[in-house]
């Protein structure tokens, strides 16, 4: 495997207000790739066809990947699909990253929209590479009646069999796309198919990459290019390739040897393929990491690199080496016991004051390295500036002689509500209780300013004298010092207000609102709103309401039920307004004792 990191999945709007999925792995310089029809960010991630070129194409950079609208994890509600509304999608993801300077990657219909996307962005584009592409779409050429009455047998198998649970339709397209792929790789581009666009979908984005055209202004592109295309391409005639290297001045063409549109990892081709790659982009095996200086221009343009966190940020550019047994300053290391997105969690014993302590690391970043780290901290800061036995308490800020900064923090003896919800028939004054506790801590941390943003099972620790505790501030947005960019979604899906999920703002109610996903799910034993993929657990947050209490948890009080009713209203204004608020119904409803 090229990275041993997980993809991290985000959100960002376009300058016309459409939600783009983008997804960014492994590290050191980026790597970006116009998105291409058929693609779901999260489902790639598992299949045979683009696994093997994610994990290649992030061994020696951070990759950066999206879902164009339409497709995948992106906002399916769209009426029309061009040439410019993919580059804005495109626009859109590079401006969420705040990249300077990058490799595009094109692939297919991808290739025009990298090259458009060059065009406009000339200072941004550092190489361009594009792989079985063309200049213009099939519409453009001279098209026999064959070819013509191919492409509407072609639509009209879409509209008629693609969003079905039967592949027989799809399989027509994946015997094009991957005619030597093994019967496993053959079935998952089918379901592929079926999970990245709904019929409509798929119909409207095949008709417009077929009008694409950037003939006359790939002539004036002025960036280094290397152009890849399959001899025996079964969807774009290798000649569409030859032409696309002779218009591009400087241009270098090179023919692999396959019939598959999409290169697969069995292909002998493969090699050679990431090997011109590897060569073009100057990398080795190796991977590369920004050097201190770069590090330190891209952190001076945000408002100086002098103060410790931006420091930290020039030297830090590699994930913890931590091993049990280690002794880190007066703390030995005893085991790891959690990892998430953000940070590497172990128990460790502090030597000092002969105590129990968690230590928590930053996970090693890349380019976008000084917003994960001021993340990092501010989960420190908004912690620490919170007295409150439901909320967990910071000791310190430090860091390790690689300069890598961890936070220490009390060791709890206890189990989350994750666990405490595995076990099942979570009592009802327990459930009431723990929601009183939570929405305490909450009011103490809405007072200051803070919204969680992440409230779930698995942040919720329960000690063993049934005191709850409030953890990962990670995502925390502080008032007055919140960075995150509009549109950008940050949390756990399945507990995600309507708002945030849809990448709009969020204040205390937000927390509310996952408060109530959480009772939902200690009463009835199942998540309000769940889905297949991400986008369907989104889809079903914005637009469903959840199966009532009632039908999985009868005997429920009615009061207790119209609690979670009102957390859970996808209205902000209609919801429960404000964690005491949500104090004094439940001890309303709290059976006695």
């Amino acid at each position: 495997m090229g990275s041993s990191n997980d993809q991290q999945i985000r959100f960002c709007r376009t300058s016309d207000d459409v939600s783009i999925a983008y997804a960014t792995v492994g590290e050191g310089p980026p790597l970006v790739k116009a998105s291409n029809w058929l693609s779901h960010l999260e489902f790639d991630w598992k299949t045979p066809i683009w696994r093997p070129w994610i994990d290649e194409l992030s061994r020696e950079h951070m990759l950066v990947r999206y879902d164009q609208r339409g497709c995948g994890l992106s906002d399916w509600k769209v009426d029309e699909l061009s040439l410019d509304d993919w580059v804005r999608d495109l626009e859109a993801v590079v401006d969420a990253l705040e990249l300077e300077s990058f490799p595009l990657l094109g692939i297919s219909q991808g290739g025009p929209v990298a090259i458009r996307y060059a065009t406009l962005h000339p200072e941004r584009v550092s190489k361009l590479i594009l792989y079985g592409s063309y200049l213009c779409g099939a519409m453009h050429r001279d098209l026999s009646d064959r070819y013509k009455r191919e492409f509407e047998v072609l639509v009209g198998l879409m509209e008629v069999g693609w969003g079905k649970d039967s592949a027989e339709f799809r399989q027509v397209f994946t015997s094009l796309f991957v005619p030597e792929g093994d019967r496993n790789l053959q079935e998952s581009f089918n379901e592929l198919q079926r999970v990245s666009a709904s019929p409509k979908n798929a119909v409207m984005s095949f008709r417009a990459f077929h009008e694409l055209d950037v003939r006359k202004i790939a002539e004036e592109l002025d960036v280094p290019t290397l152009v890849l295309h399959a001899d025996n391409d079964l969807r774009v005639p290798f000649v569409e390739g030859r032409h696309l290297a002779s218009t591009i001045p400087g241009a270098k063409f090179v023919p692999l040897s396959g019939r598959n549109h999409l290169l697969l990892e069995s292909e002998p081709a493969w090699q050679s393929f990431l090997e011109e790659i590897r060569v073009f982009l100057g990398v080795s095996s190796k991977r590369s990491q920004p050097s201190s200086q770069q590090m330190t221009r891209r952190l001076s343009d945000r408002g100086g690199s002098d103060s410790p966190v931006n420091r930290s940020a020039v030297r830090m550019a590699r994930s913890p080496n931590i091993t049990e047994g280690q002794t880190i300053l007066q703390y030995k290391v005893e085991q790891k016991i959690g990892e998430g997105g953000m940070g590497v969690v172990y128990k460790a014993r502090d030597l000092k004051l002969d105590r129990e302590v968690v230590l928590k690391f930053l996970l090693g970043y890349s380019n976008a390295g000084e917003s994960l780290l001021q993340r990092f901290l501010r989960e420190a800061k908004a912690a620490a500036s919170l007295d409150h036995p439901g909320i967990c308490v910071i000791y310190e800020i430090e860091e390790t002689e690689d300069n890598i900064p961890f936070i220490v923090m009390p060791y709890y003896k206890g189990c989350t509500l994750e666990q405490i919800i595995e076990r099942g028939n979570v009592p009802v004054n327990e459930i009431i209780d723990h929601a009183i506790q939570i929405a305490e801590a909450l009011s103490a941390a809405h007072r200051a300013g803070i919204v969680h943003r992440d409230i779930k099972p698995g942040n919720v620790l329960v000690t063993e004298n049934r005191q709850v505790k409030i953890l990962d501030f990670g995502v925390a947005k502080v008032a007055g010092a919140d960075q995150t960019k509009a549109g950008t979604l940050l949390g756990t899906a399945a507990y995600m207000s309507p708002e945030q999920a849809s990448g709009g703002d969020v204040d205390s109610r937000t927390d509310l609102w996952a408060v109530g996903a959480l009772m939902y799910e200690m009463v009835t034993g199942n998540q309000p709103f769940s889905g297949n993929h991400l986008a369907e657990t989104i889809a079903n947050i914005i637009n469903n309401e959840p199966e009532p209490v009632s039908t999985s948890a009868a005997k429920t009080p009615e009061g207790l039920v119209s609690i979670i009713e009102d957390l859970l209203s996808k209205q902000v204004d209609s919801r429960i307004q404000t964690a005491e608020e949500l104090v004094a119904r439940l001890n309303a409803v709290q059976p006695e004792t």
